[in-house]
């Protein structure tokens, strides 16, 4: 079994999303879940990369998200990074807002709601199937997993360098989160993929619930809906 890795955990900057979208569009290449939205990715690399780079900044616009990144010690490379988001109104998710309410974000997000209008005219991702994207849409539509949850810590995305798996990393960056749900008392949800279902298992996350085999060839026994709750956690009514 691989060794741990010595890694260093600091927050993302805006000068990070190309390399954290090369990261995520690497990881994700050869997952089913690619294979059926973008079937046309590698005739059309570079429309998928762009577009992980807009989702990336989308996420990083709003003051509910947290993102981190984890560096390689020795190289000083960035191998992973993770995406959170906070929901609520409760105080720990409304100082979070305040904290994070800077003149910098402020500027950012205009900037970023007018190239997103932008790119939606002028943009055009080519490695994407429009028949299966609309379905995806209908079922994210359908199935609303978290209504039920009014304070949560929801990980929007967890990525590690294919070079760099099972060596702690993805472990390392989710323990940012669970740290801070158990400071906080909320809970931690996600979608799981069937290669990172044993690595939230490890971490404490119960399934809730299997992916509906809606998709045609893309169906597995594995992945599915996970929650993680903190010692003592009580539901909201």
């Amino acid at each position: 079994m691989p060794r741990p890795m010595d890694i260093t955990i600091r927050r993302a900057q805006l000068s990070d999303i190309s390399a954290m979208a090369s990261l995520g569009a690497t990881a994700h290449l050869h997952s089913g879940l690619t294979k059926f939205l973008s079937p046309y990715v590698f005739t059309f690399v570079g429309d998928y990369l762009y577009s992980c780079e807009r989702r990336i900044r989308r996420r990083m616009a709003s003051a509910r998200n947290v993102t981190f990144l984890a560096i390689d010690s020795a190289s000083g490379n960035p191998i992973g990074y993770a995406q959170f988001l906070r929901f609520g109104c409760d105080p720990a998710a409304q100082e979070l807002i305040t904290q994070q309410s800077t003149w910098a974000l402020r500027v950012l997000q205009p900037i970023v709601t007018i190239r997103e209008f932008w790119d939606s005219w002028m943009f055009k991702d080519r490695s994407v199937d429009p028949v299966a994207a609309k379905e995806w849409e209908k079922i994210l539509e359908e199935d609303d997993y978290w209504s039920e949850y009014k304070r949560m810590w929801y990980v929007q995305s967890l990525v590690v360098s294919p070079g760099h798996q099972k060596r702690g990393v993805g472990s390392r960056l989710m323990r940012v989160v669970l740290e801070r749900a158990e400071v906080e008392g909320v809970v931690v949800g996600l979608e799981a993929s069937p290669e990172g279902e044993a690595l939230y298992r490890r971490l404490g996350f119960v399934l809730l619930q299997r992916f509906k085999n809606k998709l045609g060839d893309w169906e597995n026994e594995q992945g599915g809906v996970f929650l993680w709750e903190p010692p003592g956690y009580i539901r909201d009514n």
